[in-house]
């Protein structure tokens, strides 16, 4: 069977310094597929050099919202001209966070960043991966005015099941469930997955962040994907070879890879 992980930061210290080890702990139990985003202007170089030299590894190239403090508009012309440069496997991570910030200040740069990705994204062809927290109603106001037209994945999705059945009447709009999926207390990301059409459902980790169960609190890894397919297997009463082919399948199909 073949386990994907659509969203890691490979490029985070913690991982970069144990690369060689964590990415042959996750072939062996099966993971063909590492998408590396980006956060920050050095993280964007760590994910090409790791895709440069590592077989599966890709990069998505872009800043991650709670990073554009120290942002200006010639940080983002360095960014826009190495995605031309290098042509990443996609753009972001990008988005909205409000969860820190209540400053409208800070809200209208994250949007025009935003946009500004999603620009970046069409120009290139290239699917987004959207990180969205407390800001659903922008998310969605920003990706029905400025539609991805190359597809988009909301990374770590933890919205409600009535915002994830609005984010689906926009097209190829998936969702990425991870660690939080295993987690006793997450009643409704479980609720939102069963309520999602399995060919919208993606995997990832987001390591070194939000480890599954049992390895809550620990830092996460790669491997530790595949039991995030497992719960998803268990939550949809399907088997784990059903699922891993059909979220093989989506990732193939956002973004233009073979995997089966």
């Amino acid at each position: 069977m073949i386990f994907v992980d659509t969203h890691t930061h490979l490029n985070d210290k913690e991982l970069y310094a144990l690369l060689p080890k964590v990415i042959q702990d996750a072939r062996n139990v099966g993971v063909k597929f590492f998408l590396t985003a980006s956060y920050d202007k050095a993280s964007n170089y760590r994910a090409l050099e790791i895709a440069n030299k590592e077989e599966n590894c890709f990069a998505a190239l872009g800043l991650h919202p709670e990073n554009l403090d120290e942002i200006n508009d010639k940080d983002w012309e360095e960014i826009k001209k190495l995605a031309h440069q290098t042509h990443p496997l996609a753009i972001g991570e990008t988005g909205l966070d409000y969860h820190y910030t209540k400053e409208e200040e800070n809200k209208i740069k994250q949007k025009d960043f935003f946009i500004r990705h999603i620009d970046l994204a069409n120009e290139l062809q290239l699917p987004l991966t959207i990180h969205s927290r407390d800001a659903a109603e922008d998310t969605y106001a920003i990706l029905s005015t400025h539609p991805p037209r190359f597809g988009a994945i909301l990374h770590c999705y933890s919205y409600s099941v009535e915002m994830m059945k609005k984010f689906l009447f926009l097209p190829n709009i998936y969702f990425g469930f991870g660690g939080t999926l295993t987690f006793k207390n997450s009643r409704i990301v479980k609720e939102v997955l069963l309520s999602c059409p399995l060919e919208r459902v993606v995997t990832e980790t987001d390591a070194p962040y939000l480890s599954p169960e049992p390895f809550r609190g620990k830092m996460n890894e790669p491997k530790n994907v595949v039991l995030i397919a497992q719960k998803v297997a268990e939550l949809r009463n399907e088997s784990l070879e059903t699922v891993s082919n059909i979220i093989a399948s989506n990732t193939e199909k956002i973004f233009h890879v073979k995997l089966l």
